[in-house]
């Protein structure tokens, strides 16, 4: 029964301290404890690692302090934490969140209720630096989620995601490490027909202007006169190329679809990257799969990016 498993919580920091604290303790308040958490620390030059050490010795539960020997970004330092899990089940943890008191127990309960699901994200309550409410998460989604939607969109943001050591491993055994983690994590469970989507906010997901993926929607411009627009594009063709490494898991026509998404989301990359405007309409003739990833409105937006000169960002 998933509530006699063990729990591992992953936590991957970087320039941290402001916030870890807070982070951490709402980690060893929690209704139903972790019995362990993986704290890595990429080579920060603040205080992160010295708060997070302290943490091995205040509390029961067994905490590990790591540190890389030289600076490997966010994925690659999430992937060196699930290595060193030993849980039955996995959380996943940002450095400046706060998690729900009841956030393990809830979604252990539901891994006990449904034996079949391995992976499960929730929605967030975002905060601002202050802890104050900026707005709550609105999806769509609930229940099963099929391989359809992972394609063309990730449905929630690590730090609400658990999963099981089986999704874990094979991740850890197949993955490039080039996408977004979170999102190939989805993508492997997906495959398996067992992601699922939990539309309650068990984290308070803070942004500020330091976040690594979050501060997006803090963007207050329009994004055609931003980055923000490329390197979405960028991501989405670096999860879609990874995919390649799941082909043997899919049915022929996944792999096709798979194969499809890779030359649209390389045209588009074109389009904002290289400024190959005649790329735009490349995606315009496959308006089906244009409208499931952007609006109208940001079709166009694609188009004005790509008039848009490189020196002018």
């Amino acid at each position: 029964k998933a509530m006699d498993k063990t729990i591992s919580v992953a936590m991957a920091v970087y320039q941290g301290a402001p916030f870890l604290t807070k982070q951490m303790e709402s980690l060893i308040n929690q209704t139903r404890l972790p019995n362990e958490i993986i704290i890595v620390d990429d080579v920060s030059d603040d205080e992160t690692f010295t708060i997070a050490k302290q943490y091995e010795t205040c509390t029961n539960i067994n905490v590990k302090v790591l540190k890389q020997t030289k600076r490997v970004g966010y994925i690659q330092n999430f992937k060196t934490a699930l290595a060193h899990t030993s849980g039955d089940y996995i959380f996943l943890c940002d450095q400046d969140d706060i998690w729900e008191h009841n956030k393990i127990e809830t979604m252990m309960s539901l891994f006990q209720k449904h034996p079949e699901i391995t992976c499960i994200n929730t929605s967030a309550q975002y905060i601002d630096a202050f802890d104050r409410a900026i707005h709550c998460e609105t999806n769509t989604h609930k229940g099963v989620i099929d391989l359809n939607e992972i394609f063309y969109h990730n449905i929630s943001m690590g730090c609400t995601m658990a999963f099981t050591k089986n999704i874990c491993e094979h991740y850890l055994k197949k993955s490039c490490f080039e996408a977004p983690h979170d999102w190939e994590l989805n993508l492997i469970a997906a495959l398996q027909g067992t992601l699922y989507y939990l539309p309650i906010p068990l984290v308070k997901y803070r942004l500020h202007e330091h976040n690594t993926t979050g501060n997006d929607a803090l963007q207050k411009s329009n994004h055609v006169f931003n980055d923000t627009r490329e390197k979405n594009a960028r991501t989405m063709l670096q999860f879609i190329e990874g995919c390649g490494a799941y082909q043997q898991d899919m049915h022929p026509l996944q792999t096709k679809q798979q194969k499809q998404l890779c030359r649209f989301y390389e045209k588009r990359f074109e389009l904002l990257h290289n400024k190959k405007k005649r790329n735009w309409f490349y995606l315009i003739t496959h308006i089906t799969t244009y409208r499931k990833i952007v609006s109208t409105k940001g079709m166009l937006a694609d188009l004005l990016y790509a008039f848009k000169s490189k020196q002018a960002k």
